[in-house]
């Protein structure tokens, strides 16, 4: 993630440390472990933050850089890694005795063969659209647009909010409804100065007006985009417009955040193969277990020729 055109050309600690975060929170919602649904605001997270610098990075590039580069990101490594999953799910098929089944579904032609791997042809679809309409000039990324993206936001937080019981279990429906508010709340944040007061004074109303319609929508039952929306956006506001020291450590790791959201679904089931019940039984300790492997074996392939698939 590059910083927008005018900034020091280092990592901002800070984010870089929401998104190390938020790939340990979506380890805790897959293993459904205490806390899941606040860990569930890490996909929000790392939406907004993408939404934001594809805004705040096109203004001189071409169509066909950002097109290309987009993919590079996303595309190859939902190939490369949905041929992984689909691998495994043939050895689990084996491993089970039912060698003949075919584990390929048709839903996975819109996720990939693992369901976690639905948010790379989203956010390759969502980003190259965002960044192509700004670099034609169709997406203002200009202070002056933050009251009409924050209605907007607000707009979809509700429509969102209304819709996703509608489409549960739904797949991948149901998770392109949960993550689609975060578009325009990226939008927010590309449109905000980084590390400024005024900047934490707006965020703030937004996130009073978030507040304002969670209320609203959780007294009438529409309750499942409150705790991860109000954590990521949290979360988001707090990395914005704090200023921290730049940590190089932290900014290292960060850079492996994306590759633990890939593989840790793989060695998640490794884990439970070889020690089925330690997940229900130690679940903070096989989460933080997890998460440290899976950064591990991301460091580790970021030294080979399979780092760009991370």
């Amino acid at each position: 993630m590059s910083l927008v055109e005018g900034h020091s050309s280092a990592r901002i600690t800070s984010i870089e440390l929401l998104r190390l975060l938020a790939s340990l929170g979506i380890i805790f919602f897959h293993a459904q472990a205490p806390g899941a649904l606040i860990g569930y605001s890490g996909l929000p997270v790392f939406m907004m933050i993408s939404i934001a610098f594809s805004a705040m990075d096109t203004k001189h590039k071409s169509f066909n850089s950002i097109a290309s580069a987009k993919f590079k990101r996303l595309g190859n490594p939902w190939i490369f890694w949905s041929m992984v999953y689909l691998c495994l799910k043939w050895i689990k098929c084996w491993h089970e005795g039912n060698p003949g089944i075919c584990p390929f579904q048709s839903y996975m032609i819109l996720t990939g063969t693992s369901l976690h791997l639905w948010y790379l042809p989203f956010a390759l679809l969502i980003l190259t659209i965002v960044s192509l309409s700004v670099h034609k000039g169709l997406l203002p990324v200009k202070n002056k647009y933050v009251y009409l993206y924050i209605v907007i936001s607000v707009i979809f937080f509700v429509v969102c909010s209304l819709l996703l019981p509608r489409v549960k279990g739904a797949v991948p429906f149901s998770q392109w409804v949960f993550i689609t508010p975060s578009i325009p709340m990226g939008m927010i944040l590309a449109v905000t100065p980084l590390g400024e007061k005024k900047s934490l004074r707006i965020l703030l109303v937004v996130f009073i007006i978030l507040v304002v319609s969670s209320l609203i929508l959780n007294s009438y039952g529409y309750n499942r985009l409150i705790v991860p929306y109000l954590v990521a956006l949290g979360g988001c506001i707090a990395a914005w417009t704090v200023s921290t020291k730049t940590n190089h450590t932290i900014n290292k790791l960060a850079l492996l955040s994306f590759g633990i959201y890939l593989v840790h679904p793989l060695f998640g089931y490794l884990i439970q193969m070889a020690f089925p019940c330690f997940s229900n039984e130690f679940p903070f300790i096989y989460v933080f277990l997890l998460f440290i492997i899976s950064l591990a074996i991301t460091g580790i392939i970021m030294k080979t020729p399979l780092r760009r698939f991370v």
